[in-house]
């Protein structure tokens, strides 16, 4: 069994067929049918079981499906890192984003580090959290920025606050005026007890903690995955969104965005980090690495500045 073997397999497995795999590969089918023989053959099993014209895993397919993918994740993330070694800073670099560093943040950074490294190749994916630490943990991506809670025994991080210029990133209400029973610049959390509150998905148990403390339960009337979503949920006239400050600049690319107010939450406060997430005792390419090493240089530059 070699890695073209596995690759062969994984490719059958997604396209259920040993033709239409053979078309994607751009090969002969009787060579793919004979190497999947092979392959079955020296494992001793039988990986597909035909049904409707498509090839279906068998218990030891998918037994052999899980452990192929990320044999060939790592064996390909290797490759890369002795291609990124031989022709120094000019491979990919694969990184995650969620949704409001990848439009306000990543471009931004990014500018100056691939203005520095001309040949580089980027690689991005947008998603939730729970997606890119997906990613993250299949080994698809180098390294993802999140805003959620991770298992930290396994991933090692860095904060981005200072670099998205906030201290802290607190919760804020956002809605058009006719919402909000005041004026002022805060809302106490007690204050949004029967008003109709939109939230993400990844933040929906915090917000609920939070209201419980505040001894009522939240009207949630719309749980979704993006900012976006939420920002042209309020704009509509539904409800006040719960998010993060750093995600309201969002509004800023909506029309008629401006008309949406922002007040920051308190009583309690309760806050988010924007942190760039990799995996601990991961093999990192020197693209990677240098990345890494660019974002902890600016951060250090940015707290000297603050502290002046």
């Amino acid at each position: 069994m070699d890695i073209r073997q596995l690759k062969y397999f994984l490719t059958i497995t997604e396209e259920g067929g040993v033709t239409a795999a053979s078309k994607r590969l751009n090969m002969s089918q009787p060579p793919l049918s004979n190497q999947l023989k092979l392959l079955e053959d020296e494992l001793g099993v039988t990986l597909f079981e035909r049904k409707n014209k498509r090839l279906l895993l068998t218990s030891d397919g998918h037994l052999l499906y899980k452990h192929a993918k990320n044999l060939v994740a790592d064996f390909d993330h290797t490759m890369q890192i002795f291609e990124d070694i031989r022709d120094g800073i000019s491979g990919t670099l694969s990184i995650g984003c969620v949704c409001s560093p990848a439009i306000m943040f990543l471009p931004t950074f990014m500018k100056g580090f691939m203005e520095k490294n001309p040949h580089l190749n980027l690689q991005v994916y947008e998603g939730n959290s729970n997606e890119l630490l997906d990613l993250l943990d299949n080994g698809k991506i180098d390294m993802c920025i999140v805003k959620e809670v991770f298992d930290k025994s396994s991933c090692e991080s860095i904060s981005l606050d200072s670099l998205l210029g906030l201290s802290t990133d607190s919760f804020t209400a956002v809605a058009l005026p006719e919402f909000f029973d005041s004026s002022d610049p805060v809302i106490r959390f007690y204050e949004l007890e029967n008003k109709p509150l939109i939230i993400q998905r990844k933040h929906e148990q915090l917000i609920k903690d939070a209201c419980s403390d505040c001894h009522f339960p939240p009207k949630i009337i719309c749980t979704n995955e993006y900012v976006m979503t939420s920002l042209n949920w309020c704009l509509n006239g539904l409800g006040i969104a719960i998010m993060p400050y750093s995600s309201t600049r969002l509004a800023s690319l909506l029309v008629n965005g401006d008309k949406l107010v922002t007040k920051k939450l308190i009583k309690p406060t309760i806050e988010t980090k924007t942190l760039l997430v990799w995996k601990k005792n991961q093999l990192l390419s020197p693209t990677a690495k240098k990345f890494i090493d660019n974002i902890q240089l600016r951060r250090r530059i940015m707290t000297s500045f603050q502290q002046e």
